[in-house]
């Protein structure tokens, strides 16, 4: 019972956070990074792909939580759902400031949308869905740690540098929560290297 225990301190843990940011129209400035357009177009299409994306991630976990064998991997994997949840839900708020401020965004957060739900998920199999979460949980955690190293966001206006420092430090917190549950469920290298290879084309691309 001790070294189950001892296990269980050195398993790491962490939980699901509900911060609630505030975002108004006349609160956020069209170029709110930096007062750079370059900038803050970029960091507003990562985010028009976030709440889909995030919820593709938690449809790939969930459909094995009653299939996970190791109860650390299954409290991480639950708390990993709560997480992008809530990544999802508080992107997801931007999305009206763009509307206010003119920018059709429709066309293509559908089209994000119908990439994973209408592509990704009738071709590839459920455990190649969750490889392909691993993989892109590997990128999102290494541009996470790459961007608060080299404090990326230090010139973005208040409430949206702390959205995207709180999103960052929990890619880097839940990084292998996904990788965990695949090792836990299948650990097939073979199909986790040809996922990781689709996920980096795709990664890229966008």
């Amino acid at each position: 019972m001790s070294s189950e225990i001892l296990q269980d301190k050195d398993f790491h843990f962490y939980p699901v956070r509900k911060p609630k940011f505030e975002f108004s129209e006349n609160g956020t400035s069209k170029h709110w990074m930096d007062g750079s357009a370059y900038k803050t177009h970029i960091l507003n299409t990562w985010t028009l792909f976030f709440p889909d994306g995030e919820r593709f991630f938690i449809r790939s976990i969930q459909k094995f939580l009653p299939s996970i064998k190791d109860p650390r991997v299954l409290r991480n994997a639950k708390a990993f759902m709560g997480q992008e949840a809530q990544h999802a839900g508080e992107h997801k708020k931007t999305w009206k400031i763009l509307e206010d401020q003119g920018f059709k965004i429709k066309t293509f957060t559908d089209f994000v949308n119908s990439f994973f739900v209408n592509f990704v998920e009738k071709i590839l199999s459920a455990k190649s869905c969750l490889a392909a979460t691993a993989g892109a949980e590997h990128y999102t955690s290494l541009v996470a740690t790459i961007g608060l190293q080299i404090k990326a966001l230090d010139q973005a206006e208040s409430e949206m540098k702390r959205l995207w420092e709180w999103h960052a430090a929990e890619e880097i917190e839940h990084k292998s929560a996904a990788y965990d549950v695949f090792l836990d469920i299948s650990g097939n290298y073979f199909r986790r290297m040809i996922t990781f290879l689709g996920v980096t084309i795709v990664f890229w691309a966008a």
